[in-house]
This record gives C-alpha cells, sequence and structure tokens, in this order.
C-alpha cells in the first residue's frame, strides 16, 4: 500500500508541475546535483541500498530509525 501512495504522491507532484510550470523531481534532482554531487550521488546510492537490504540492518540509519519509533 505505501508504494502505491508514493506512486501516486510523485504522479499528482509531477503533473502538478507540468500544468503549473513548477519543477520536476529530475529537475530539483538535476539542480541539487550540480551543486552538491557527491551529496546527490552518495544519497540516492544509500536509499538503493537500503531499499534492496543491501545494507545490514544492524548498521542501517533508516531501519535504526524505524526500529526505534515503533517503541
Amino acid at each position: 500500500m505505501a508504494w502505491i501512495a508514493i506512486l501516486a504522491g510523485v504522479t499528482a507532484y509531477e503533473l502538478h508541475a507540468i500544468y503549473r510550470d513548477g519543477e520536476l523531481l529530475s529537475e530539483a534532482a538535476d539542480r541539487h546535483r550540480d551543486r552538491h554531487p557527491i551529496l546527490v550521488h552518495a544519497a540516492v546510492a544509500y536509499l538503493a541500498a537500503h531499499l534492496t537490504r543491501r545494507i545490514p540492518a544492524r548498521v542501517d540509519p533508516l531501519h535504526r530509525l524505524a526500529v526505534r519509533l515503533r517503541r
């Protein structure tokens, strides 16, 4: 269900940006990557590794935060 909500939110945002001359998410990423290339690439790589469970849970900051918030 969360993936559907994310997909719907991103789609709504992108459509709003298209019809209201806003900034698409990819354009925002381009802008941020121009200013902070290492940080943006590291964040994308980290998120991909987190989502594909390439990082052991005991050292994954997002996993540890979720565990802490569940308590």
